[in-house]
Formats: C-alpha cells, structure tokens, sequence
C-alpha cells in the first residue's frame, strides 16, 4: 500500500475548515423516550433510500430523564441487565452495584428513549441484530469507552432469550484498577479486561444443534470483539492487526479514543479517511463512532486535563462547539466515511457517568452505551446492503 503523505497541523485545520463550511448534514433532533401510539408514525432516522455517509445527530431537546416513577424493582425487572446480571459488566461501571441507585435508575431511564419530534429509532431487537449481521465478525477498536460501547452489545445480546453464547475468550484481569470506586471488584469476572472474543448464535440452531449431536452451528454465528488502541496508535493501522477480517463483509467499528493529542487526532482523521476511501475494496466495513464527550469541571468542553480538572462533580452538559475532540471529527470526517454520532445526545447526559466527580468519562450501564448500540442497529439494519457494495 502506498505511503500516505504526512501533512502539516495548519494544512489539517485548513481541509477541517474547508470541509465545515460545505458539509450538509442531515439533522434529526431526537428527543429518546418510549413509543407512544403517536410517535411510531414518525419516519426512521435511518432510511435505506438515503446515503450510508449523511450524519445524523440524535439529540435531545430536553434535560435527560431523572427516572421518576421508575422503582429499583421496576429497573432491576425491565432493564436489559442489571447490577451484574450479565456476565460482562463491569464493577466499576454498575452504578447500581456502586450503590448509586438513583442515578442507575435515571440511567437506565435515558437509554429507553427512542423518539423525536423529526424522527424515531427502533429499539434494539437481539434476535433483528443477529439475522442481519449472522456469519460475521464485528470488531470494536478504541480505547475504554469503545470497550463500553463492546461490553455493552454482548450484554444486549445476552439478554435475549433466542440467543445462546457459544464461545467466549474474554480474559479477565488479575488485579484492575478501581478508581477509588467503592464496591469495585478488582480481580476476575466482572473486574477489567484489555481484548476478547464472544460468539453468539440463533438459541433454535444452537437447540437443534445439540439435539443431533452436533457442534455450534458456525454459519449461523456472530464473532463480536474487542481489541484495545493503543494511545496514539492510528485506528487504520489498529484495524490491521485482524487480516481475517473479509473485505466488504465483516465490520469494525473504531473511534481514535480520547488519549491522542490533538496533532496526533487530526494526522489520525486524514489518514483514516484516505485510508476508508481509496482501499475501500479491499477492506471490511467501518464505521467510525464519533467521540464522547467528558464532563470534567474547570477546562472548556469538559475535557480532562491533569492539575486542571476538578473531581468535585461532572457538569451536567458541554457546549459541543467548545468540546475540542468530537468537534473536528464532525466537521472532516462527517458526509465523508461511514460515521455513528453519538452527540450531542451525550452532551446533555453528563449527569449519567459513573463518579461524582471521581471518573467523568465513563459511563453508567445501562445507559449511554447501549443508545449507541440502538443507533448502531438502526443504521446497519438501514445501510449495510449499500455498505456491501462499498458506498
């Protein structure tokens, strides 16, 4: 493959300028709640009729749900899972298993809200997802916070009763950081992992399969992994450690993560789109997951910056025109490549991470993360015919 060239940080700002003053995205002002009888009639966000690369920005128009009305019991019964009831959540990030009822409860609340006043998104269908992507591989590549987006698709899956796991090779820490974090489990499952693998497959094959005597049946089955990026590793070079991955058919789903500086960001998102354009062909699906916001106090935009920052609380929302990493993404990267947004949704949400104060990047689960994933499902189950093509 041929060598990219290496441009400077003024010719980068100007091309993201450039590109900002003539993008048109598609706005879809979409405030997430339950269906009502009235709302299903709005269209899809989604449309298979329209481009794979139009943006569209799920946003929400009033201050996230606090939950109320909505019990511990109510919760711990409805939601897709709950204070580690899947075998992949996180201690650390179980705001239920913290003891921070109420905010996993408004949590919780947050990630059931699917509709608009333009549009609507369907809600995640386990069984829908695997028909679509079955016999495929679909990899996350990023930094913790893909890894929440991962995470929080295998306990999606999970929770259907029409799905069986058939294999899993996550590893589990032997001793992860805790943060501070009360009521955090340090070791072993439910603590921290880096990479992994978990296979799923249609509950009927995997029945029919054992009452013959046979193995898990493979064609029917969906491979969904997480490989960490390194800090200020290029996502198109991370996306390279899976040569088995098959062109035009398997998916990755990348985000440069939050780690880079911010010359190390725009060399990644000129190199990620010549990359996605000129070797379409001969590369599996991607989709870039816009990148999240933080919530830090004390520095614009939220971010995190050491001896700035304050611990005391996350603000409640960010000025996305003041958050310096998802900005510039947004205005080179969108109407260009395949591109999941994620803002300002999460935005207005800061209240849904994890500490008070103590971690203002994470986030609560369920929660944010698994809106994500409901996009994810709605654009592919959208787009992905056009994307196998190579649109």
């Amino acid at each position: 493959m041929a060598r990219l060239p290496v441009l400077s940080v003024s010719a980068v700002l100007l091309i993201i300028l450039a590109a900002f003053q003539q993008q048109q995205c598609v706005s879809a002002d979409v405030s997430f709640h339950k269906h009502t009888t009235a709302e299903l009639e709005l269209p899809l966000c989604y449309s298979s009729e329209a481009s794979p690369l139009d943006y569209i920005p799920l946003s929400i128009r009033s201050e996230p749900s606090d939950g109320e009305g909505i019990t511990e019991k109510d919760a711990a019964r409805d939601a897709p899972y709950w204070d580690l009831s899947c075998p992949w959540e996180w201690s650390k990030f179980s705001c239920a298993h913290q003891g921070q009822t109420a905010k996993a409860i408004a949590s919780f609340a947050l990630s059931q809200k699917l509709e608009g006043e333009d549009c609507r998104l369907n809600p995640f269908d386990a069984q829908a997802f695997l028909a679509l992507l079955g016999r495929r591989k679909i990899v996350f590549v990023g930094d913790s916070l893909t890894r929440q987006m991962f995470t929080s698709l295998l306990c999606l899956l999970h929770a259907s009763p029409a799905v069986r796991v058939v294999s899993d090779t996550i590893e589990w820490s032997t001793k992860w950081s805790c943060l501070r974090l009360p009521n955090c489990i340090e070791r072993g499952r439910h603590s921290g992992f880096t990479k992994g693998c978990v296979t799923f497959t249609p509950a009927a094959a995997s029945a029919a399969a054992s009452a013959t005597g046979g193995g898990a049946p493979e064609a029917d089955a969906l491979e969904v992994c997480y490989d960490y990026k390194d800090d200020g590793e290029l996502v198109a070079f991370a996306m390279l450690r899976h040569p088995d991955l098959r062109a035009r058919r398997d998916i990755v789903v990348a985000n440069s993560g939050i780690h880079m500086t911010l010359r190390e960001r725009s060399y990644d998102m000129t190199h990620y789109v010549a990359h996605a354009r000129a070797d379409a062909a001969r590369l599996p699906i991607a989709v870039y997951r816009e990148t999240s916001p933080q919530h830090f106090e004390g520095t614009a935009g939220g971010l995190y910056f050491k001896g700035k920052s304050s611990f005391k609380r996350c603000k409640d929302s960010v000025v996305l025109a003041e958050e310096p990493l998802s900005e510039p993404e947004r205005a080179y990267m969108a109407g260009q490549v395949a591109m999941l947004a994620v803002n300002p949704l999460a935005a207005a949400a800061g209240n849904m991470h994890v500490g008070a104060g103590v971690d203002c990047t994470h986030w609560c689960a369920p929660g944010v993360p698994d809106l994500w994933n409901v996009a994810l499902f709605n654009y592919l189950s959208a787009h992905l015919a056009a994307l196998e093509e190579g649109a």
